[in-house]
């Protein structure tokens, strides 16, 4: 039988919306989190881009509607699903974590939210954003408060 160590990986969990179902689990305080979120960031950006360029989309995310041919909407869908592979994919990168069905709740990640209407993966990156400021700001004044009683006769 293996041995378990045991230490603190510095992961937490998170609730969504208060739903005691949809549950992320990721370390807040990784720097590298950081990094993984501003490389994503670029790459959905331009995705968006390509498909908002070609794509008309109603204000809940799915394709509008304007007398298209069916080949036309098709080629819409097929964007359209390009674009949610490659939210999946740099959502999951940037949790190290299957995040992405917990997160949409089979919800288009283009759907827009609240009262500026802003695209439901915006605003799930936005509130995540801020939990991970919120502790690394705090891992910092703790690291100081560690490394202070050792510089303190230097300054």
């Amino acid at each position: 039988m293996a041995k378990n160590i045991s230490y603190d990986d510095g992961y937490m969990s998170f609730t969504l919306n208060g739903d005691k179902d949809r549950v992320i689990r990721f370390n807040p305080s990784d720097l590298n989190i950081i990094k993984r979120a501003t490389e994503a960031a670029a790459v959905l950006d331009e995705a968006e881009k390509s498909l908002t360029a070609t794509v008309k989309l109603n204000p809940d995310g799915t394709i509008a509607e304007s007398g298209n041919s069916e080949e036309d909407m098709k080629a819409a869908i097929d964007l359209l699903n390009g674009f949610e592979t490659v939210m999946r994919e740099q959502l999951n990168y940037i949790f190290n974590s299957d995040v992405y069905d917990i997160v949409f709740a089979g919800q288009s990640p283009l759907s827009t939210v609240g009262k500026n209407k802003i695209p439901l993966y915006e605003s799930f990156l936005d509130g995540a954003m801020a939990v991970m400021s919120d502790e690394i700001t705090e891992n910092n004044k703790a690291s100081k408060a560690r490394t202070g009683k050792y510089t303190k006769g230097y300054k």
